[in-house]
């Protein structure tokens, strides 16, 4: 082989081995201000087989065993810390209510961890054949099901959007158990108020910056009789899967009404039609 070429071919190969050290499945040397975030995190864990890998969307991950169990914590260039997925939880140790609920669907457990985020509440995220169920670690209430593949992420929620949250719905305590920053429009699932006395809400962002209305589920008994005449006459009242009350940048108070095939309708607290579509009713939770 000539000279030049054997240097070319030098060069490419190079620059594989470049590429691949970069993939995310690649072991990484982490700065010590994030191996020390971990520690620091974790002062009185066991912690053992550490090892770090740069994640395809930029997040340091430290894949070890602590306390006994197969972790994995995400951490930001900054060494902020937004996730931990604690794996090899026993589905038989799982909270009653979690287990009861999940097998009245119908599933069966294969595997089960815990995820604990920032400024979001823990949850236990449970398996079975192609569909995984996400409870509440505080009291074992369903959060949601997901049909298909899943891999736990980090939610990022900064300070301007928490900010809004807490001027909104500051006068009670707040948990907030989900978030879907890619949606839009953006989207959080809260709990506002304390047990037993919680209400179920969904705050939307037309921007991560700008708040676009808060949606929660209300009873016949809580709707203007105005408002009801209105969504009487558009579709009949055995079509009504759910009641909402919300409130919205352009109306402080308006109300949507969910129908069986998943319309919405959409009304002003005077009975008016509102054009307010962008926020999508969500599906009744189940609890």
């Amino acid at each position: 082989m000539r000279k030049d070429k054997l240097h070319i071919f030098w060069l490419v190969a190079a620059a594989a081995l470049l590429l691949a050290a970069c993939n995310s499945d690649a072991r990484v040397k982490v700065p010590d201000d994030i191996e020390h975030a971990l520690y620091d995190r974790y002062p009185d864990s066991d912690i053992s087989a550490l090892e770090w890998s740069l994640s395809d969307d930029g997040f340091f991950v430290a894949d070890c065993r602590m306390d006994g169990y197969h972790c994995k914590a995400w951490f930001d260039a900054s060494a902020h810390w937004y996730m931990t997925e604690w794996g090899d939880q026993v589905y038989h140790d799982l909270p009653q209510n979690v287990r009861e609920h999940f097998e009245g669907l119908g599933l069966q457990g294969r595997e089960a961890c815990r995820v604990d985020f920032d400024h979001v509440e823990s949850r236990y995220v449970v398996e079975a054949d192609r569909a995984y169920c996400f409870y509440r670690m505080s009291n074992g209430s369903f959060i949601k099901r997901v049909d298909g593949t899943w891999e736990n992420r980090p939610i990022v929620l900064d300070e301007v959007t928490l900010g809004i949250v807490d001027k909104k719905l500051g006068t009670q305590p707040v948990s907030i158990v989900d978030a879907d920053m890619e949606s839009s429009p953006l989207r959080l699932n809260l709990y506002e108020g304390t047990p037993p006395d919680e209400r179920y809400r969904v705050m939307y962002f037309d921007t991560p910056v700008a708040w676009l209305a808060t949606v929660w589920r209300v009873g016949l008994d809580e709707v203007p009789p105005a408002v009801l005449d209105a969504a009487r006459a558009l579709a009949d009242e055995s079509r009504w899967q759910a009641v909402y009350r919300m409130q919205h940048q352009r109306v402080e108070q308006a109300y949507g009404f969910r129908l069986d095939d998943g319309t919405c309708l959409y009304f002003t607290g005077d009975g008016l039609p509102a054009r307010l579509d962008e926020v999508p009713l969500p599906e009744p939770p189940t609890f």
